[in-house]
Formats: structure tokens, C-alpha cells, sequence
């Protein structure tokens, strides 16, 4: 009662009174931070108000599109899905400016050429939009093959070079085998 009256007497007085929330009312009247109901400790924090909240969504409201009454605790989810709401052409981002209610957009979108072609572009774009991640797969590939290449070049290149070093007379080293190989051959049958 005494957080009570001080937040009416600042309210009184011209002051702007912060609205106590449960816990701080209970708080300032017994000096407990424990629920009288249940006995857990209160939060810190402010607590939700769920008697108050119940009581606003119970409250009459009006649709603004259609005027339809209902309360407020089923206004919004009416709103959006309310027949009169205003709505925007399904190929709005495409360039179409049609805006009308939700019971005509339909009727819009059969004659709409920009809907027409963004129906029948889906497929492709979503295609498209499964193959534009492979574009960095097959770079990568690309440039490991073109390392490949660079390597398999370099090495060849190199072997190249050391076959051309050993001189112009030099015999390929399979050729000293086989004549080596004769020799021996020839050798022995003289000698039997």
C-alpha cells in the first residue's frame, strides 16, 4: 500500500510515475521477495502481468481493413490474413506497382505479364541457384589442374634438360646395355 500510494501521490503531485509491476508492489508492501501465493522467490526483473494482459486481448477491437469486430487479442492475426488488407503483386520486386486487396490480387496476377514471367522463370532461377555453388567447385578444380599441368611441365622440362647435358655422343643408356649385352654373347661362343 505504501509503494501504491507514493506512485499515486507523484502521479498527484504532476510527477510521471513509473507503473509498479507485481513484484516491486509486493516488495514495497511486505519487504518479502517471495511470492504470497506460491512462495518462490520473485525475479529481479519485472514480471508479466498475465491478469492485465488477458484482460486488453478480451477488449472489442475493429479490423481497419474490413471493419470486422473482434478483440484484441485476435486483431493482428485477422489483419494478417484479412481479405480487405492491402497487398502488393507477387511480382512487385520485379517492377510490378499493382496494389489492391488480397480478394483481387489473384484476379491481377492472371493478367499481370511481370507475374506470367516470373512464374515461369522460377524453375530456371531455382536451377540457377542449385548450379552457382559448383562455379566455385570447378574454379578450384580448374586452377588445381592448371597446377597439375605447370608441375608435369616443370619436370619434363627438367628431365629434358639433363638428358641434353650428358653430350651429343653419348648413347641413350638403353643402347650401352644391349651392345654390352651383344658383346658378352659373342665372346663366349668364340671361346667354345
Amino acid at each position: 500500500a505504501a509503494g501504491a500510494a507514493a506512485a499515486g501521490a507523484a502521479a498527484a503531485a504532476g510527477g510521471a510515475a513509473a507503473p509498479l509491476c507485481c513484484a516491486a508492489q509486493i516488495r514495497a508492501v511486505r519487504g518479502t521477495p517471495r511470492c504470497p501465493l506460491c512462495r518462490l522467490e520473485l525475479a529481479t526483473t519485472q514480471i508479466r502481468a498475465l491478469s492485465a494482459e488477458q484482460s486488453i486481448a478480451a477488449l472489442r477491437a475493429v479490423c481497419r481493413h474490413c471493419s470486422l469486430a473482434t478483440t484484441r487479442g485476435q486483431l493482428r492475426q485477422h489483419e494478417a490474413a484479412c481479405p480487405s488488407a492491402p497487398v502488393r503483386c507477387e511480382a512487385a520486386a520485379e517492377g510490378c506497382r499493382w496494389v489492391g486487396t488480397a480478394e483481387g490480387r489473384e484476379a491481377h496476377e492472371a493478367t499481370c505479364v511481370r507475374a506470367a514471367v516470373k512464374t515461369q522463370m522460377a524453375p530456371v532461377l531455382a536451377e540457377l541457384s542449385s548450379l552457382l555453388p559448383l562455379r566455385g567447385r570447378v574454379a578450384a578444380l580448374e586452377a588445381a589442374l592448371e597446377a597439375a599441368l605447370e608441375a608435369a611441365g616443370a619436370s619434363s622440362r627438367r628431365g629434358e634438360s639433363q638428358s641434353t647435358g650428358a653430350g651429343a655422343g653419348a648413347e641413350p643408356p638403353g643402347a650401352e646395355t644391349a651392345q654390352g649385352a651383344g658383346r658378352g654373347a659373342g665372346a663366349r661362343r668364340g671361346a667354345g
